[in-house]
């Protein structure tokens, strides 16, 4: 596979979301997606250009990518969550007034319902190293600090030195910082049998409730491995009652 069209696998991934079956304009891809970081299953709609689309049911923790962002300086477009009661949240965003054109990369603009029911314009993009970064217009310097210090955490859990994770957290990074699939800094530690990482961050006051965007727990990534459950206080023999507990959404 190509380093560019990997990389552009990846920003979309990272986003939560399934990359559209559209071809590259110029060779970037300038995708459009819809997520939900409620706990609740919403549906999707957005409006541009006299053209609507509604988006199937939308998991917690979840998103769908609906093909190519709208490109159109002056361009509007509206968009809305609904659950079975009605309106949640409904939006009209001006993006292309703060899309990042000065980056020679795929881009993928994310509309995102987010506990408050606000809705949330965000731009990923690859920044090298096999990472990406987000922006999100109108973020204050130290919230974007913050929260690029939490999507650290989350990978340096997975691939990173023990060391990077122990400086991130005295940098004041939170440690129950969640990326775009719903993984926490322990689930993704647990996911890559880091055994020792999963025990310092649970010392540390890691959160063990929650659920990532497929349903499932820190004890459910971990039920195959009695170590890792016995670290995580939980008994192996109700691993498989967790599981059964978590249904998958993919």
């Amino acid at each position: 596979m190509k380093t560019e069209s990997f990389i552009a696998l990846l920003v979309v991934l990272l986003a939560g979301c399934t990359p559209p079956e559209a071809k590259p304009d110029r060779g970037v891809f300038y995708s459009l997606c819809l997520a939900n970081r409620t706990t609740n299953v919403v549906y999707g709609f957005y409006e541009f250009n006299n053209f609507t689309n509604t988006v199937a049911g939308i998991s917690p923790w979840c998103g769908a990518t609906e093909g190519f962002m709208p490109t159109d300086p002056n361009g509007k477009i509206t968009v809305t969550f609904r659950n079975e009661t009605g309106i949640v949240a409904k939006a009209t965003f001006e993006p292309m007034k703060s899309f990042p054109t000065n980056r020679k990369t795929s881009i993928t603009t994310t509309y995102t319902l987010l506990p408050g029911n606000n809705i949330q314009l965000s731009f990923g993009f690859d920044a090298g190293d096999m990472k990406t970064s987000r922006i999100i217009p109108g973020e204050n310097e130290r919230d974007r600090v913050f929260r690029e210090l939490g999507e650290n955490l989350v990978m340096s859990a997975s691939w990173g030195t023990p060391e990077e994770v122990h400086r991130l957290l005295a940098e004041g990074a939170d440690i129950n910082a969640r990326n775009d699939f719903g993984m926490s800094a322990i689930m993704m530690a647990a996911s890559n049998k880091r055994i020792e990482l999963v025990q310092f961050l649970k010392a540390k006051g890691a959160d063990l409730s929650f659920k990532n965007g497929n349903g499932k727990s820190v004890f459910d990534i971990a039920k195959d491995d009695k170590q890792l459950l016995k670290i995580l206080g939980h008994q192996p023999s109700l691993a498989g009652d967790v599981a059964k507990s978590a249904v998958p959404q993919e």
